[in-house]
């Protein structure tokens, strides 16, 4: 079994997140999925809003349907009007704390555990321990037409279908040999037992800017052989075990919240209606 980046699912404190290192993209490869993993650069979350849970807690304020920069929390106006371009893709498999058992007991914990480079490195004690939950991830790093720095699309749980959907657009233009493409980012309104929230999708918008292939091109340099980590100001700080709150950075038991209480895990998967899901740590879908 491959050894964890993690540690265990003990009473040993949690550790931070391990990625994947990122190979240098070749030029035909610019907008297409590459191995990738751990941190060296740090990239802002392409956050949609939700107006939902505690996401103003996060990122203060916005309307519903906003696009929302995760390292200045500032709205990036006008995206309806704007084209993203894709650099490249990355997959990795995050591990959370299950909201409820398959009998609906609650599991020893909550929130975030552990970041995999794939799934087949996730440990079997997490795969097969039904108080955890193993789900993929599909981050999509981008220019943002208007921006001068690449924001990270996360495509998780409830959107990971739009993800594979846009991987798939990707790669068909980079097999007809049409270079890098634009896309328009939309969302549409979906809903489960559990709740509703908005969906992030593209849609083509013709051939890249020239400007932002250059740009593309000079990045895909920069992070060639580095390492990613997504300024995410809702990712999980901090997850619970034994009714202790931990600081996953480094596995001190802190505080709770100002109401006395643990972050709770929310289901938001538009797969199954009792899903235990990967925004178990809020409950803002993404």
């Amino acid at each position: 079994m491959t050894e964890p980046t993690q540690s265990p699912p003990t009473d040993a404190p949690l550790a931070p997140r391990a990625t994947s290192a990122i190979d240098r993209p070749r030029p035909q490869q610019l907008g297409t999925l590459i191995d990738a993993a751990p941190e060296d650069f740090l990239l802002p979350k392409l956050h949609l809003y939700q107006a939902a849970g505690k996401e103003k807690e996060y990122y203060g304020e916005h309307r519903a349907g906003n696009w929302v920069n995760g390292a200045t929390l500032e709205e990036i106006d006008g995206m309806e009007d704007r084209v993203i371009v894709p650099i490249f893709a990355y997959k990795e498999t995050q591990v959370w704390w299950a909201r409820k058992k398959p009998d609906g007991t609650k599991p020893g914990g909550s929130g975030f555990v552990a970041t995999f480079p794939t799934a087949r490195e996730v440990p079997g004690e997490y795969r097969e321990n039904l108080d955890y939950a193993v789900y993929n991830v599909l981050n999509y790093v981008v220019l943002v037409s208007g921006e001068d720095f690449p924001m990270v699309m996360i495509f998780k749980s409830t959107s990971y279908r739009n993800g594979q959907a846009f991987a798939t657009l990707t790669q068909a233009r980079a097999t007809m040999g049409r270079g890098l493409g634009a896309y328009k980012l939309r969302h549409r309104p979906k809903s489960n037992d559990d709740g509703s929230w908005l969906s992030p999708y593209v849609q083509p918008a013709g051939d890249a800017p020239d400007d932002m292939v250059t740009l593309a091109e000079a990045f895909a340099t920069a992070f060639a052989g580095g390492r990613i980590e997504v300024v995410d100001p809702e990712a999980a700080k901090k997850a619970t075990r034994g009714g202790d709150v931990i600081d996953t950075e480094t596995g001190e038991v802190i505080n709770a919240d100002d109401d006395g209480t643990a972050d709770k895990p929310a289901c938001t998967g538009d797969d199954k209606p009792a899903c235990t899901g990967i925004d178990g740590a809020s409950d803002i879908p993404d």
